[in-house]
């Protein structure tokens, strides 16, 4: 299948990383080692009792930490209804994994109505902060109308946002796309590119190579093969700070949908109710 974006992370390997390099406000008494120990120790208990005080007082952080206890059944009755809820309350600072995370839940319809246009909206929130996990997701919601209107080249934009931080499910889109819809030589040189960098870590890559083969020269083999070997992950996308026009052929991330948002009284009664001594 061309274009791919859903459910491509390891969710054990990738919350690792999120715990270890999500920032803590200056100053902020949560000590995030013993958080990230007591993950990996699988004591999820601590892991509540230490995030669920600050994520009272509004911590991104925190809130998005009780998120993915909730979505997982991890110290708490798994419910994604609770992990919408902590995730929203981080997604509306600026969390980046928090606005996937919900993203990803609306998309699949976890404990809610499937809702593109609300996956597309936090998607590309995400994405705009140099999320490549999003970026892919973004594409695929262009390549299929998925919340958003059909537009291949906006999806092939995205996609190649994340190809060149060095996504491999972003490369394997760009490089079936290229290999599809563009049929020149330097189209179908980069479609063989991005194929043999994304062979790499994506098997189905892999197959599609002799089809992206095939009808090249041997000179332009050895071109794709070339820059293969030379080639360099690009730092990730950004969205230019607020103010600054957006790239061109490029459109601004529309308002968000409407959310149900909770009361500080509503989120510290269910948390009381939630929380595991």
């Amino acid at each position: 299948m061309m274009a791919r974006g859903i459910g491509i992370m390891l969710w054990a390997g990738w919350m690792i990383f999120i715990f270890t390099g999500a920032a803590l406000a200056a100053g902020d008494a949560l000590d995030k080692q013993a958080v990230v120990a007591a993950y990996k120790q699988k004591k999820y208990a601590d892991v509540l009792r230490m995030a669920t005080p600050h994520a009272q007082r509004g911590h991104a952080y925190a809130q998005f930490v009780l998120g993915l206890l909730h979505q997982n059944g991890e110290g708490v009755p798994q419910d994604y209804v609770q992990a919408l809820k902590w995730f929203l309350e981080a997604a509306r600072q600026g969390d980046a994994k928090a606005q996937y995370s919900v993203a990803r839940i609306h998309f699949h319809g976890f404990g809610t109505a499937r809702d593109p246009a609300k996956a597309y909206h936090w998607y590309r929130q995400a994405a705009e902060q140099g999320d490549l996990d999003s970026q892919v997701n973004v594409g695929r919601a262009y390549s299929q109308g998925l919340g958003v209107a059909e537009d291949r080249e906006q999806a092939l934009l995205w996609w190649r946002r994340a190809a060149d931080a060095g996504h491999p499910v972003g490369q394997f889109n760009v490089g079936m796309h290229l290999l599809k819809h563009d049929r020149s030589s330097a189209g179908q040189i980069d479609a063989l590119v991005y194929l043999q960098l994304a062979a790499a870590k994506e098997k189905d890559a892999a197959g599609s190579l002799k089809n992206a083969e095939q009808g090249l020269q041997p000179k332009e083999l050895a071109e794709a093969r070339a820059r293969v070997a030379a080639w360099k992950p690009t730092p990730p996308w950004r969205a230019p700070a607020s103010g600054s026009s957006a790239p061109a052929g490029d459109s601004q991330s529309p308002p968000p949908p409407r959310e149900p948002r909770m009361t500080n009284e509503e989120v510290l009664s269910i948390i009381e109710k939630e929380f595991v001594q």
